[in-house]
């Protein structure tokens, strides 16, 4: 058996660093799609279903796409970290069972990516990135595992 101090494996060398985009310029064009869509603006309080559907959107691509944390959300849409929490959890359910919010969603992404197909490849790439990283994770594991049984 070889002694496991032989077999280094520096992590900080291939793991991929997170590419900030755009501090709010992001998330600004994403309000501007989505206040377009509703004709008014998802800041505000009003709890109707067309407000919160925007939300819903609004906060799934933040995440998704921006890679925004939801306080980080909240702080800019005004609104606290639970709401966003509370949108994000309930947006799969909503998604699956209203065609609006679908096609809400669809033409988000449509706006957000005639808008800015740059800033959506560079997401796409920081993403294969880290895929890149975790199955270079898991072939080096088990690389070492087939050296500690030999």
């Amino acid at each position: 058996m070889k002694d496991t101090n032989e077999i280094e494996v520096n992590y900080q060398q291939i793991k991929p660093k997170k590419i900030k985009i755009m501090d709010d310029a992001d998330l600004n064009l994403l309000l501007s799609i989505s206040n377009s869509f509703l004709g008014k603006n998802i800041r505000s309080k009003t709890s109707t279903r067309d407000f919160i559907n925007s939300r819903y959107v609004f906060c799934e691509i933040a995440k998704v796409f921006f890679d925004k944390g939801p306080s980080e959300i909240g702080r800019f849409l005004g609104f606290d970290h639970a709401n966003i929490i509370n949108y994000r959890n309930k947006f799969n359910g909503v998604y699956k069972t209203d065609v609006e919010v679908r096609n809400l969603y669809k033409e988000t992404l449509k706006q957000l990516k005639e808008s800015e197909p740059l800033l959506i490849t560079l997401k796409f790439n920081q993403i294969n990135l880290r895929i890149k990283y975790h199955e270079d994770s898991i072939n080096l594991l088990n690389q070492k595992k087939e050296q500690l049984l030999q």
